[in-house]
């Protein structure tokens, strides 16, 4: 396992909780746990598709939305902080490669041919969507801005299209459509509820996302030839959608658990869903998008574990 260097930030709101653990009665009898600020650490690992855990590839403070390129030599990784980077984990070279220096960047993902990162940064303001070759050395390219804060979500496997979050003051989540050939960005869906967390079957006919439309979080399934009717495919909630390689399964997480379902009779036919395993893994990020991937062989995951921290030893009272 490979530890990332600790950062030289001289604080790091993200990782502490910043409570104080104490309490104050009227007659003026103070108790308190006393104790130093704790950081939280995370680890990506490997896990079966028991929920198993196989190894630790590397650990460090504040991980996130980890992505494997879709030649399974490389991942991507968040690191959120005082500022949140993207750094790029290569199988072949082991040490941990920054790619990210300015504003908050994070919701990478892999473009179909795994030679670019499509990211979402506040460089410039609002949160636009960017493109990054890790191997080219340049700087980063905008590919949609606006306004509005947006996250990437998918892109349709022949690179056509990417679908992304857009967030509305009046329509909240909604998801949007980036053409790749012409620039245009358009509309899937917009409503009242919040919809993201987009995300591409293998053969770019259907779109999984989640939505809030029945009053909690839900995934749902839509044909991108018909997306006026989507199809709830959860049933007693359920976030952060990913289809498997094989292109007819589903994946989403209800809480700890980590569902899968059947859908090679289409959206209309969505067989019942059921828990392929159970564990404390980190769930997703204020973004909702998945906080595990794929892993690099057949029925495996790459999922992120916290270590929790020491139990304090000592209660402290104070008189008067």
């Amino acid at each position: 396992a490979y530890e990332i260097p600790k950062r030289d930030w001289s604080s790091d709101v993200c990782s502490s909780d910043l409570a104080a653990h104490c309490a104050v009665s009227s007659s003026g009898l103070m108790a308190y746990v006393p104790g130093e600020t704790q950081t939280v650490r995370r680890s990506l690992a490997v896990v079966r598709s028991d929920g198993t855990v196989i190894e630790s590839i590397f650990t460090g403070e504040g991980l996130e939305e980890p992505r494997l390129s879709g030649d399974k030599r490389r991942i991507v990784i968040g690191l959120r902080g005082r500022h949140t980077n993207l750094w790029l984990w290569d199988f072949a070279q082991a040490p941990l490669m920054r790619l990210t220096f300015e504003g908050d960047n994070f919701a990478a993902i892999w473009t179909p041919d795994a030679n670019a990162l499509t990211f979402s940064s506040n460089r410039g303001g609002a949160c636009d969507i960017f493109s990054l070759r890790p191997d080219a050395g340049g700087s980063a390219e905008l590919l949609v801005g606006s306004e509005f804060d947006k996250v990437p979500g998918s892109w349709s496997p022949d690179a056509a299209l990417l679908a992304y979050t857009e967030y509305h003051p009046e329509t909240g989540a909604d998801l949007w459509l980036l053409d790749a050939a012409t620039g245009e960005t358009r509309p899937l869906l917009r409503s009242r509820s919040n919809e993201y967390a987009p995300c591409f079957s293998p053969d770019g006919r259907l779109l999984a996302y989640t939505s809030d439309a029945n009053g909690r979080p839900e995934v749902y399934v839509l044909a991108l030839a018909t997306p006026d009717r989507p199809r709830q495919i959860s049933t007693d909630g359920g976030t952060e959608p990913l289809w498997l390689p094989e292109g007819a399964t589903l994946v989403y997480r209800n809480g700890d658990r980590l569902m899968v379902v059947d859908l090679r009779g289409g959206p209309e036919q969505a067989g019942v869903p059921r828990t392929l395993f159970e564990g404390r893994f980190v769930a997703g990020t204020f973004t909702g998008l998945t906080n595990y991937d794929h892993g690099t062989q057949p029925g495996t995951f790459l999922m992120l574990t916290e270590e929790p921290p020491p139990r304090p030893q000592q209660l402290s009272v104070v008189l008067n």
